[in-house]
């Protein structure tokens, strides 16, 4: 028996280490590495651009203009003094004021009116007859506009239509000494596009470019000195304007 226990014996001892070494006591212990946070997606930002907002704007405008068929009035001669086209450029500060309403869910439509506040788009040029120099500007110009626009989280991309006035003056001195001033209120029609960013939730930043046709209209121009009398002409002309602009929505 006791040989048996000492045959037992041997055999554990000769068995114990293996399972020892398959077991891996021996290894070291690795710990789990832990996966790196997925950051959670964007979130879009929810900003309510509906309601009335009011703000102002500095901006640049060109635009090109007419005088035409200016002719001496008086006892139906209708001598014709000059006709004359002319480009027109300055710089144009504005205030507006508009209403916005969210009819879908990324879809403003909004009402926007705006005036000048400084600021005149002129030039001065030697008309056609070689004799006259002519300054012609628009002056007072304001607009009412239909908006429509589609936001993106924190910008508007609109499109605008609706009319524009402009005060059209014609001040034209003939080599004679003679002076023709006139000057009509004209309204017209406007396009534009533009952008709209909201720095926060009441006030945004603009950037955009409207083109307006003042169409036409009769002229009666009074004068001073020279040899002719009052004369007729027809004007009118075409605008552009680049702003920029900042608004506080209420």
């Amino acid at each position: 028996m006791l040989r048996g226990f000492t045959l037992l014996c041997a055999t554990a001892a000769s068995t114990f280490p293996i399972v020892l070494t398959a077991g891996s006591l021996s290894d070291p212990i690795v710990e789990p590495v832990p996966s790196a946070p997925v950051d959670a997606a964007p979130q879009p930002v929810n900003i309510d651009w509906s309601g009335a907002y009011v703000g102002v704007g500095l901006g640049y405008g060109a635009g090109d203009a007419f005088a035409k068929d200016v002719i001496q009035a008086d006892l139906g001669t209708g001598a014709s003094i000059f006709n004359s086209d002319f480009s027109l450029d300055g710089p144009l500060g504005t205030i507006h004021a508009g209403y916005n309403w969210n009819v879908r869910q990324n879809w403003i439509l909004g009402i926007e009116g705006e005036v000048s506040l400084a600021g005149t788009v002129d030039g001065s040029y030697l008309a056609t007859d070689g004799r006259s120099t002519v300054d012609i500007s628009y002056g007072k110009m304001a607009q009412l506009r239909a908006r429509l626009g589609y936001t993106m989280n924190r910008a508007m991309f609109y499109g605008a239509v609706g009319l524009a006035g402009a005060e059209i003056s014609i001040d034209a001195t003939h080599s004679t000494g003679a002076v023709f001033k006139g000057d009509n209120y004209q309204i017209g029609g406007v396009i534009g596009l533009g952008v709209e960013y909201a720095l926060t939730d009441d006030w945004l930043l603009r950037a955009e470019v409207n083109y307006a046709d003042f169409g036409s209209a009769d002229y009666s121009l009074e004068h001073t000195g020279g040899t002719y009398s009052a004369a007729e002409a027809t004007g009118g002309g075409t605008g552009t304007l680049v702003r920029l602009g900042v608004s506080y929505k209420f």
